[in-house]
């Protein structure tokens, strides 16, 4: 064990002794009436506020600015947002949260850990944007492709580079999603299968054809 010392500055990012050093500020991070989830430098914190009855979200809002004090550490009440999911139809005025002095901005959708949360509940913004983020590495599947890459090589960077890109947290969205959403990612793979092994692509869209054809008659 090394000899206590202090922190008068930030710590490099990247480095092993950065993540301990947050996990030490936010480790007494406690609720006991509102869920909570702590992950790194992102602290959400979520409720449920049954019909006619009071919200204490500003409860938990006031311990995290009093624990940010005696641990000497700033929040930043601008990356700090507030998102309300309701579908009844009268609208409960909640009154604002109040953070650092400001009253939270409530918007319509968030980002969460690299996933899109609407306020409806619907995953209109999220797979656009997972489609539109992994439509770009297929220009370098395709450079890769014309410099002759190995196809085990190729499969290895659509692997690693765009299908994790569409299956990330893919539990939380996919039961749910509608048939255009789905056929966007779809339609995202078969736009890599196409440039990786285009023949194989080619086989399998005859034999849906006949598959068809055969149903028809």
């Amino acid at each position: 064990m090394s000899e206590w010392g202090s922190v008068p500055s930030g710590v490099p990012q990247g480095t092993k002794l950065g993540p301990w050093l947050f996990i030490k500020m936010i480790n007494d991070l406690a609720s006991y009436d509102t869920l909570l989830w702590k992950c790194v430098d992102n602290t959400t914190v979520s409720e449920v506020v049954p019909k006619e009855q009071a919200s204490n979200v500003q409860k938990i809002v006031d311990r995290v600015e009093d624990r940010s004090r005696v641990n000497k550490f700033q929040l930043n009440s601008d990356k700090c947002k507030e998102l309300r999911t309701s579908f009844a139809k009268n609208k409960v005025a909640l009154p604002p949260v109040v953070a650092v002095g400001h009253n939270l901005e409530v918007v319509d959708h968030a980002k969460l850990l690299g996933v899109t949360i609407t306020s409806n509940l619907s995953w209109n913004m999220h797979v656009p944007e997972i489609v539109k983020i992994a439509s770009k590495q297929l220009y370098f599947l395709r450079q890769l492709k014309r410099a002759q890459v190995e196809k085990a090589d190729l499969l290895r960077f659509y692997t690693s580079c765009i299908r994790s890109v569409c299956d990330y947290a893919i539990p939380v969205f996919h039961a749910s999603l509608p048939q255009y959403l789905i056929d966007d990612l779809e339609r995202m793979q078969r736009r890599a299968l196409s440039i990786i092994c285009p023949i194989e692509l080619l086989v399998v869209h005859h034999q849906r054809l006949f598959q068809s054809l055969m149903i028809t008659f």
